[in-house]
């Protein structure tokens, strides 16, 4: 007797496709958790770069007598920028004292700088051939912002990295959603407050040395720092002489760790 094998076309019983389900579900639950998590991490770790900026231009307008104290540098820069948001998550700035005799700017959303970890900001990778560590979630995604009119400032900061490069903000930067989205030293805006690193290292051990054929976005240690070259044209030349970090040129930015 020849012998039929029946063919089954029952696909998924219904106890299987609950199992599917619930994987999926399951997943899902848990990269949601993980992206807001790093939005957390990010947001807090800007805020965090921006306190430590605005206390540095306190400091700075304190010793140079532009202002009397130190709370009225506070007062002062604050009005100054009134109309930015310093805060990725809203939080609203204080200037508080601390326990030890020391004020501190205090963030309402993430609070003291002591009680922000600045771990938050870390990769846990450094910049090839340094110690500089490589700072995660810097550049803001569409979503970070309300509307389109929404404005973010960033402060200069360390090393960051964006879609495989690593990127420096030398100086002060406002964002709107439209001049995020075409990236640091995109399109939409000049390239002059931001610098692409191109992976090139020099080092300077002597006080009266200068370098030649560096480039825009190489970098020069010198003395246990480094520096961001920030002139010319974006490496389209042969290079050009640059001068010692030590004469304080502003063709020079000096990467914080």
């Amino acid at each position: 007797m020849k012998r039929q094998t029946k063919k089954n076309n029952k696909g998924f019983s219904l106890v299987e496709l609950i199992v599917v389900i619930a994987i999926i579900a399951i997943l899902s639950g848990f990269l949601a958790v993980l992206y807001v998590q790093h939005l957390k991490e990010a947001r807090a770790a800007v805020c965090l770069e921006n306190r430590d900026r605005l206390y540095e231009e306190m400091n700075t307008t304190y010793a140079d007598g532009t202002y009397d104290s130190l709370d009225e540098a506070y007062d002062k820069l604050m009005e100054n920028y009134k109309n930015r948001k310093l805060c990725p998550s809203k939080g609203t700035y204080s200037w508080e004292a601390n326990g030890d005799g020391i004020n501190q700017i205090v963030c309402s959303v993430h609070g003291a700088p002591s009680d922000t970890d600045k771990d938050n900001k870390d990769s846990g990778k450094t910049f090839p051939g340094t110690d500089l560590a490589i700072n995660s979630g810097v550049w803001p995604k569409s979503e970070d912002f309300k509307d389109n009119y929404e404005e973010i400032l960033y402060h200069p900061s360390g090393i960051f990295e964006y879609e495989g490069s690593y990127y420096v903000i030398t100086k002060d930067l406002t964002l709107t959603r439209e001049r995020a989205a075409s990236g640091p030293g995109g399109e939409v805006y000049p390239w002059t407050s931001t610098e692409k690193l191109t992976g090139k290292i020099y080092e300077m051990t002597d006080d009266d040395e200068r370098i030649s054929g560096i480039k825009r976005g190489d970098l020069v240690k010198y003395k246990d720092s480094y520096y961001v070259y920030n002139a010319g044209d974006g490496g389209t030349s042969d290079g050009t002489w640059a001068p010692n970090p030590n004469t304080g040129s502003n063709v020079w930015y000096k990467i914080p760790k």
